[in-house]
């Protein structure tokens, strides 16, 4: 499951994970015991960070506007989750149950490197609320996503998310 889950991002985007984020050193989550540098603080204040870029040229605006949204979606809604040293097969429900894609910038290109952070906001009572950012290479935003998901621990795991 883990590989696969991965792998369509994989085809289409090449990433550079920083490594200060959560989820450079716990491999996105697949290495749930790994210490992380970020362990001493809140799950709301925790974050995740990597450079990106298309790996085939995107040629037309509609291809772009997709791929942003591919790009930026993707993992949002396990965060939490990767941000808590668990991983997907952790949790009994997983949904996006609302989200909002914010584009603040009408010319960009995902052909070159764009840097993309994650952090949640909120994780309690099996409700989640997470954003992503997206910034080009001069620092400019070139669009938000923010989510709000379930997220269900499975019966017996004393999990708190």
């Amino acid at each position: 499951m883990r590989k696969a889950l991965f792998s369509l991002g994989a085809m289409f985007f090449e990433s550079r994970l920083c490594p200060d984020g959560v989820s450079a050193q716990n491999l996105l989550g697949v290495a749930i015991k790994v210490v992380t540098t970020q362990d001493h603080l809140p799950i709301t204040s925790k974050s995740s960070a990597d450079w990106c870029r298309t790996r085939k040229p995107l040629s037309s605006q509609a291809e772009q506007l997709a791929g942003l949204a591919f790009l930026i979606d993707g993992a949002l809604s396990f965060v939490p989750l990767m941000h808590d040293h668990k991983f997907l097969d952790d949790a009994a429900a997983c949904s996006s149950l609302d989200f909002a894609l914010r584009i603040f910038a009408d010319d960009f290109d995902l052909n070159t490197w764009h840097l993309k952070e994650y952090t949640t906001t909120i994780a309690n009572g099996g409700l989640t609320y997470s954003e992503g950012g997206l910034w080009d290479a001069h620092g400019a935003m070139v669009a938000s996503m923010t989510q709000h998901n379930i997220l269900r621990p499975k019966k017996g795991t004393g999990a708190n998310l």
